[in-house]
């Protein structure tokens, strides 16, 4: 599951991030098969804004997390593009099946829209 928090004590297990670092940080809930307890629960964000739109998760149990930001220092490993272009930028990050981060980067030309994430 992912959305967007306002929250600085939302909870997190096994987090690849644990602190709430903006004005809204997105999230990433990972739910065992039969709903009864949390894998990872983590933010994904920067000092900025986030916000999480869309989530595919592949035969892996890899988590594809994409939205968009307003921060200079939102995580990136891996970086396809490494920067924020603009005042905003669409993002993709991978989880893997544990929530460790596998690769993170901006995905923006000059025009800020969000996007989703097909598998």
């Amino acid at each position: 599951m992912t959305g967007a928090t306002l929250s600085d004590d939302f909870p997190t297990v096994a987090p690849f991030d644990e602190s709430y670092s903006g004005s809204d940080d997105a999230f990433v809930v990972k739910f065992s098969p039969i709903g009864s307890s949390v894998i990872y629960s983590t933010y994904l964000g920067g000092s900025s804004l986030e916000y999480d739109y869309e989530i595919a998760v592949d035969g892996s149990g890899a988590a594809y997390a994409t939205g968009t930001t307003e921060s200079s220092d939102f995580p990136t490993l891996n970086s396809y593009q490494g920067g924020l272009l603009g005042w905003n930028s669409c993002y993709v990050t991978k989880l893997s099946a544990d929530g460790s981060l596998a690769y993170s980067t901006y995905l923006r030309g000059y025009a800020g829209s969000a996007g989703g994430v097909l598998l």
